[in-house]
């Protein structure tokens, strides 16, 4: 039984033993293995010293050579990002930087052939902070048969901060373009702030709200007695009247009847007793509105359960 116990013992030792070595073959195998040579650019990002922000760079990116076993460099190429230069300490405003492999924080294993630019010529300017408006980038046009009645912007302003000298220069900021060409009806839509000029930067870049209707210029169809569907939670409630008449306008060769048009009546969930609410219209594509009339109704609620 004793002799059973040893040899098991002395086949795991040995089992361990080998995986020792296999491991250390391999190690050995791929740190010898022909280098591969990589090449790549980074994107340049500076640390400004306090109440500093960057005024000028002689290159906004920088071209690597590197080299390496292939393992290290796959393991390298999908860690690496941007290159970060701490220039806190700096006191001047003008600075030469000369860029090293202490730069880059290369792991084992990956060396450092060139770097292009080798020198950086970097400028620093009184950093501030200003609210700019937003204009909303607007391209194409409405046909002419149509017009905004509704045009919202939230927020209205945007903090962005920079270089005094580059800041001086920006007014407003505008939207990613939006075509209206189009647009129809109405609708809310969330937009993105097109990039600031170099060296500004947001704050805390918002999404953009913009909010529109549209609506026709002139009515050539009148369309009377349009049900009205009410939507609410409570069904105790009456209302002032149960028919609408709209005003659209629609191209010639649109027919349109009387159940094409949809008008809702939306009674929002309150303790008040009366109400006044505002008629929401659904229409076919190309069908514009002019009017809903009346555009309100009187919605009284009762205490019946």
């Amino acid at each position: 039984m004793k002799n059973h116990s040893l040899k098991q013992f002395i086949e795991d030792q040995i089992l361990k033993i080998l995986s020792v070595l296999a491991a250390i073959f391999l190690w050995f195998y791929v740190v010898n293995s022909e280098p591969v040579t990589f090449t790549q650019s980074l994107a340049i990002e500076i640390e400004a010293p306090v109440g500093k922000a960057v005024n000028g760079l002689s290159s906004n990116e920088v071209e690597l050579e590197v080299r390496g076993a292939r393992a290290f460099l796959n393991e390298y190429q999908e860690k690496s990002g941007s290159l970060i230069l701490d220039l806190t300490k700096t006191k001047r405003d003008k600075t030469d930087y000369r860029l090293s492999a202490k730069d880059l924080n290369l792991p084992f294993g990956i060396e450092l052939i060139a770097i292009k630019p080798k020198v950086l010529k970097v400028s620093f300017d009184r950093m501030i902070k200003k609210e700019v408006p937003i204009n909303i980038s607007k391209i194409g046009n409405l046909k002419s048969e149509l017009e905004f009645s509704l045009e919202k912007i939230r927020p209205k302003k945007v903090m962005i901060s920079g270089p005094v000298s580059a800041m001086r220069k920006v007014a407003t900021l505008s939207t990613v373009d939006l075509d209206i060409n189009e647009l129809s009806g109405n609708e809310i839509l969330e937009l993105s702030l097109k990039k600031p000029a170099n060296y500004i930067s947001f704050e805390d870049e918002p999404k953009v709200v913009y909010e529109y209707s549209i609506r026709a210029k002139r009515a050539n169809f009148n369309l009377k007695n349009i049900n009205i569907t009410f939507i609410s939670k409570d069904k105790n409630y009456s209302s002032s009247t149960k028919l609408v008449s709209v005003d659209v306008f629609a191209p010639d060769d649109i027919k349109i009847r009387k159940s094409d048009i949809k008008i809702f009546a939306e009674i929002p969930d309150s303790q008040k007793s009366k109400l006044k609410v505002r008629l929401r219209a659904e229409l076919p594509t190309d069908v514009h509105l002019l009017q809903i009339n009346p555009p309100f109704i009187d919605i009284e609620k009762s205490n019946r359960r």
